[in-house]
């Protein structure tokens, strides 16, 4: 019976020792991992300390400055005028040459600034003091010392495409004249309210800009000048409108309102324009809007009987009993008058007569009159 239960324990001991060498090594290789991990971690970590270092820097840098600016400026409110030193008896008093102090002036500085079209932080760069002190400077609350006015002296001596080198940024004219921008804007074709919309100002600020009453900022000078490198499809995209040509030759424009058998009053009362307006176009003396543009081009797909419609007015037969087309073109046969001899008679375009000969279009009572008179 003891041999069975030396046996038995010895099984138990072993199977023990087993259980135990598994569940340890289960245990060290958790351990590594979860080490491993502390080690990613704390890479991590020291990383995201270095970047939080970084982005804190300019922080401390530019409050050292101001706290720098303070004190100076708190200095040179609290400082007390040096006493006098008493020179020896029977010598003359040394004086020393005072430096020039440059003249201070708030509006002056602003006038400055606003010159060269500068910010306050731009400007705050270029005398190396902070943005407050700058507006402290420009309200009066205080006023720079003499390193600071020489340094305000030098940016004062610069022209505006140095100051851009010196601050790196591009340079932009700093001033566009109103004929310009309006020139701009007609070129591509867009009302002031277009432009307005596409610079994120309101139309009555296009409107100062052009009549000289106001100048745009460096930032809207800065995107008239990208726009006018714009192409008009570049622009009308950007607005979702129709593209369309930029111009409409005079011909097409008189050709369009012949066909539909409109006099230049009944197609500038379409268009809702003066009839001189219309004159005008037709002469190439003026173009029309893009407004009336599309109107024209909308109008030319429409039919006679539409277009009479919309008039109000009765729309004579296309081949009537009182004449064809077989006996317009005999009748000018007879008169030995080509279409253009004919035209020019009755005071309409060749084309017209070539309409009412194939059928295409029929003369009204007026030219027919016109006609008659011609037997």
């Amino acid at each position: 019976m003891g041999i069975v239960e030396d046996a038995v324990r010895d099984i138990i001991h072993h199977y023990s020792r087993e259980g135990a060498r598994e569940v340890m090594g289960e245990l060290t290789e958790k351990i590594d991992e979860i080490q491993e991990q502390l080690r990613a971690l704390t890479q991590v970590a020291e990383r995201m300390s270095g970047r939080v270092e970084e982005l804190c820097e300019p922080r401390r840098a530019e409050l050292t400055r101001q706290v720098h600016d303070l004190l100076e400026m708190q200095g040179q409110a609290m400082a007390a005028p040096p006493e006098e030193e008493k020179e020896p008896e029977g010598e003359e008093p040394v004086t020393e040459e005072e430096p020039e102090v440059l003249d201070f002036s708030p509006e002056e500085l602003k006038k400055l600034r606003e010159r060269l079209d500068l910010s306050q932080q731009e400007l705050a760069e270029l005398i190396e003091v902070s943005p407050i002190t700058i507006s402290s400077w420009e309200t009066g609350k205080s006023s720079p010392r003499q390193a600071s006015r020489e340094r305000i002296e030098a940016v004062g001596s610069m022209d505006s495409e140095e100051v851009d080198e010196a601050l790196g940024r591009e340079h932009v004219p700093t001033e566009i004249p109103p004929a310009e921008m309006k020139s701009i804007r007609e070129r591509l074709d867009l009302t002031q309210a277009e432009l307005a919309e596409l610079l994120g100002i309101s139309k009555g600020g296009i409107t100062s800009w052009e009549t000289g009453r106001s100048v745009p900022s460096r930032e809207n000078r800065l995107a008239l000048l990208e726009l006018s490198g714009t192409s008009r499809e570049e622009v009308d995209e950007r607005l979702g409108r129709e593209h369309m040509p930029a111009e409409m030759p005079p011909a097409e424009m008189k050709s369009i309102r012949e066909r539909l058998d409109l006099t230049q009053t009944e197609l500038a009362e379409l268009l809702g324009v003066s009839k001189g307006a219309v004159t005008l176009w037709e002469t190439g003396k003026s173009v029309p809007s893009r407004e009336n543009r599309l109107a024209l081009l909308e109008l030319s797909g429409r039919s006679r009987e539409e277009v009479d419609e919309r008039l109000g007015r009765e729309t004579p037969p296309l081949a009537g009993p009182e004449v064809s087309p077989d006996d317009i073109r005999t009748f000018r046969e007879e008169l030995g008058l080509t279409q253009a001899e004919m035209a020019e008679r009755l005071g309409v375009s060749a084309n017209t007569i070539s309409g009412w000969e194939v059928g295409r279009t029929a003369p009204r009572p007026s030219n027919l009159e016109k006609l008659r008179t011609l037997a």
